[in-house]
């Protein structure tokens, strides 16, 4: 009798034994395996800061809180993102300021980090945020994290206890770029930065613009000789050069506005900007023979794609200001055979963007920043300046990013389908980030339509420019005989440009052949007057 009362206890003690583990299935990785769990309690749990952290904020979980809290532990982050309304829904802690910010931690990690900071920033107390997980926060968005600048967040002073002052000028930084901060405000938030700080030099760069816009030239050269000894140069190198040449030309120093345009490197994107600014300084200084030489090299069928319709009134110009009619006239007929057929094609591309050549220019401009060689042979059917468009490069960055978060959203929104009730929630997820990527591409297609028009325009205007200028060949040609007899005589030269000296001048027996080393070194000398060859 006592050993069945014994056996009964025993099985009585089994049972619920195995009772409570199935209770605590949730915490123990194998509730049956009590032999090992005897052994090393400590080696079927695992646990993370975080996790610990968190469980203290919810107090004693329920079993789709321990859920999700199992999912940080490993780090499932896919998963926790999935369990949160699952484990929180209707509670308090979902709206708390650590709920949002809990919450917002789990997209971020989950590869949706534009909506994870968009979450976070929900949180109405930022100081009330567990402290393990503000760290966490801080190690996994940094400030120069690109989720900052692409977040659709108001920044409060609270925020800055949480992510420092290096994020809060990150955030304000890029909505300075994205909008038309007045002068005042680009200066506070320069004052604002740290010295020789990435942040600084994005908003002083700013305000270099915005001084030369105001007629500020003295204290945008001041910026800009600062910018360019900067460890964190805003934009290129040759940019700053023609821009410090561009605030001298503006202000009547030619000589010394020539000198940095000449720093612009011949393989640079701005080099036939810069020579075509030379051009027009040595007109300005009353040289047409030393434009005609720069502007020599510009209208070469070498460089087509790369020299603006600018180029052609400059080097027109100069022709008929030294007489050379021949020169003028060949000038007048190229012009139409080099953009016509562009023009055309550019006023497509103003209507209708969305072509194979740019949206493979996009591509690349989503991987990094390009030059116009990178663009190939489709250079030829773009706007001129779309491999250094600044804005056209944002915009093709935030449309990678975004492409990117929406297509972890479809596979999280695929996922939940099989989760009942979820569906609605991740369904408003994917079509937020959906929305956001194709507005991404929208705006990318939209600088390109601005490109296109841009230049469209500036060959209209130098078109008009161009038929004045036959108007006045027409008349000089009238009276080409008496300007002959009053030159008659008079053998001294003006000057000469595009070389260095003897040594380097370099001639070809025939025009059509253009060799990269021929160009920016032609020699023009002519007389005062005009020699006239009727």
């Amino acid at each position: 009798m006592k050993l069945k009362n014994l056996a009964i206890l025993g099985l009585s003690l089994s049972l619920a034994q195995f009772a409570v583990a199935q209770d605590l299935e949730s915490i123990l990785d194998e509730g049956s395996k009590a032999s090992k769990i005897v052994k090393s309690p400590a080696a079927s749990v695992k646990t993370t800061p975080l996790a610990q952290a968190m469980k203290k904020v919810i107090g004693t979980p329920n079993s789709e809180q321990n859920i999700f809290l199992r999912n940080i532990e490993n780090a499932e982050w896919e998963k926790a993102t999935l369990q949160f309304s699952n484990a929180f829904e209707g509670t308090s802690f979902q709206k708390s300021s650590n709920g949002r910010a809990l919450m917002g931690y789990a997209q971020f990690m989950a590869g949706l980090p534009v909506t994870g900071v968009q979450t976070l920033f929900m949180a109405n107390n930022p100081k009330e945020i567990n402290t393990t997980l503000r760290e966490e926060w801080q190690k996994a968005a940094p400030a120069d994290h690109f989720a900052w600048t692409l977040a659709q967040i108001q920044w409060e002073q609270a925020w800055e206890t949480v992510f420092g002052e290096a994020t809060e000028l990150r955030v304000k930084t890029a909505e300075a770029l994205s909008s038309n901060k007045n002068l005042e405000q680009l200066q506070k938030l320069s004052a604002q930065a740290p010295a020789n700080s990435k942040e600084k030099a994005l908003i002083d760069w700013q305000l270099v613009i915005a001084y030369s816009l105001n007629d500020q030239a003295d204290r945008a050269a001041k910026l800009l000789a600062s910018l360019m000894k900067t460890s964190y140069p805003p934009v290129s190198k040759d940019l700053m050069q023609i821009t410090a040449a561009r605030l001298l030309f503006q202000n009547g120093y030619f000589d010394a506005s020539i000198k940095y345009y000449e720093k612009v490197a011949k393989d640079s994107d701005y080099w036939t900007e810069s020579q075509e600014e030379i051009g027009w300084a040595y007109i300005r200084k009353g040289e047409p023979n030393n434009a005609m030489a720069v502007s020599r090299s510009l209208v070469t069928s070498a460089l087509n794609n790369q020299v603006s319709p600018e180029a052609f009134f400059v080097n027109s110009l100069s022709q008929l200001k030294v007489c050379d009619y021949s020169g003028v006239t060949e000038t007048l007929q190229a012009f139409p055979k080099r953009f016509k057929e562009r023009t055309k094609a550019l006023e497509a591309m103003s209507k209708e963007p969305a072509t194979d050549d740019v949206n493979n220019g996009i591509a690349l401009l989503k991987s990094k920043k390009i030059e116009v060689q990178d663009l190939g042979k489709t250079a030829k059917n773009l706007p001129r300046r779309f491999a250094h468009d600044e804005r056209l490069f944002q915009f093709a960055q935030a449309q990678k990013h975004l492409e990117d978060e929406a297509a972890v959203a479809e596979k999280l929104y695929a996922k939940s389908l099989a989760l009942t009730g979820l569906q609605g929630s991740f369904e408003k997820l994917k079509q937020n980030t959906l929305q956001r990527s194709q507005m991404a591409k929208t705006a990318a297609y939209g600088r390109v339509k601005e490109l296109a028009k841009t230049e469209v325009e500036e060959t209209k205007e130098i078109l008009r420019k161009l038929h004045i200028v036959e108007a006045e060949l027409i008349q000089q040609v009238s009276i080409a005989d008496k300007i002959a007899k009053n030159a008659k005589g008079n053998d001294s030269k003006k000057g000469v440009t595009g070389y260095k000296g003897v040594a380097e001048t370099v001639s070809f027996p025939a025009d059509d052949e253009v060799w990269f080393d021929e160009l920016s070194n032609y020699r023009v000398d002519v007389k005062k007057a005009c020699t006239v060859k009727r």
